[in-house]
C-alpha cells in the first residue's frame, strides 16, 4: 500500500462478488490444494511412524488373562492330554498347602501327617479320623512316579474339596 501514489487504495474484488457460484475450494489454485493434501498425508504417515495413537487405550489382552482361568485350564488341559497325573496333583497340594499358610497359619514346610491336628481345629465338616485318612493318603499319593486317571480324579475332587473349605473359612 505504499507503493500507490496518494490515497489511492485497490482491493481484489475477485471473490466478493454478489453471486458467488464457487465451491470453497475452487477459491485456491489447484497447485496450493495438492500441496496441502499432499502435506496431510505425510503429516498422518510421519505420525503413524512416530506410533502416535489416537482414540480409546485398549489393555493388553494377555495382561488381563495371563494368570486367569483360561492359563490355568490350558495348563490342566496339557497335563491331563500328556497322563502327568502326577505332576498335576503335586501343584493342586502346592496350591492348597499355600492356601493353608496364608488363610489358616498352617506352615507350608509342615508334612501333610503332621498338620492333622491344625487341620482338625479348622476343617469343621470332617472328623478327625477321616482328616486323618485324608493326610495319610494324600502323602502316599505325592509320593507316587505314576497314577492313573481314575486316582488322579479320586484326589483332585477330595484336594478340591478342602481348598474350597479353606477359601470359604477364613
Amino acid at each position: 500500500m505504499n507503493e500507490t501514489p496518494g490515497k489511492t487504495v485497490y482491493f481484489d474484488e475477485y471473490s466478493h462478488r454478489e453471486n458467488i457460484t464457487e465451491q470453497s475450494y475452487e477459491v485456491y489454485p489447484l497447485s496450493f490444494l495438492l500441496v496441502l493434501f499432499q502435506g496431510a498425508i505425510l503429516t498422518i504417515l510421519w505420525l503413524w511412524y512416530q506410533g502416535k495413537r489416537f482414540g480409546p487405550i485398549y489393555v493388553v489382552r494377555k495382561e488381563t488373562v495371563r494368570f486367569g482361568d483360561e492359563g490355568i485350564r490350558a495348563i490342566s488341559a496339557w497335563y491331563l492330554r500328556g497322563k502327568r497325573y502326577a505332576d498335576s496333583l503335586v501343584i493342586q497340594a502346592d496350591y492348597v498347602k499355600v492356601l493353608l499358610q496364608e488363610q489358616w497359619y498352617i506352615p507350608y514346610q509342615a508334612k501333610w501327617t503332621d498338620i492333622s491336628d491344625q487341620l482338625a481345629k479348622r476343617w469343621t465338616t470332617m472328623s478327625k479320623r477321616d482328616i486323618d485318612r485324608f493326610l495319610v493318603g494324600i502323602s502316599t499319593v505325592l509320593q507316587k512316579g505314576r497314577l492313573n486317571k481314575q486316582e488322579y480324579l479320586l484326589w483332585s475332587k477330595r484336594i478340591d474339596r478342602l481348598r474350597i473349605e479353606v477359601e470359604e473359612n477364613e
